[in-house]
């Protein structure tokens, strides 16, 4: 198990990391609500729907590794890079100035690097 864990590192932190984002998301409405950054992203989506896709998508990766399904795999990674990147740039356009952003940006590389390993 600690050899598959240390072969897929990135895959995990990343599947990890989106599940973790995606209960911050889901339990407290008022991130959504509240920060300015989260401006565009609370136009298009729920709390609860953005918060579950995080969570879905990221224990479907989980699944995929540990079952090794290719399929699997390649779906879940494809939708977090999807709303890693979405949110890069609702990050980015929404004022005012911020560094969260960032944040994304370094979740959908991990991402992108991810499938280039085809992991």
């Amino acid at each position: 198990m600690w050899q598959l864990v240390i072969l897929r590192w990135d895959s995990f932190v990343l599947s990890i990391g989106s599940v973790l984002y995606g209960i911050q998301l889901y339990i407290y409405p008022n991130i959504l609500q509240d920060y300015k950054v989260y401006q565009v992203i609370r136009e298009m989506f729920d709390h609860k729907i953005i918060g579950a896709i995080f969570i879905l998508l990221g224990i479907l990766k989980l699944v995929g590794i540990v079952l090794n399904n290719k399929t699997i795999k390649v779906l879940a990674i494809r939708g977090l890079l999807f709303v890693w990147l979405l949110f890069m740039v609702a990050f980015v356009i929404t004022p005012p100035p911020n560094t969260v952003w960032i944040m994304a940006f370094m979740s959908f590389m991990l991402g992108l690097g991810i499938i280039i390993r085809e992991e």
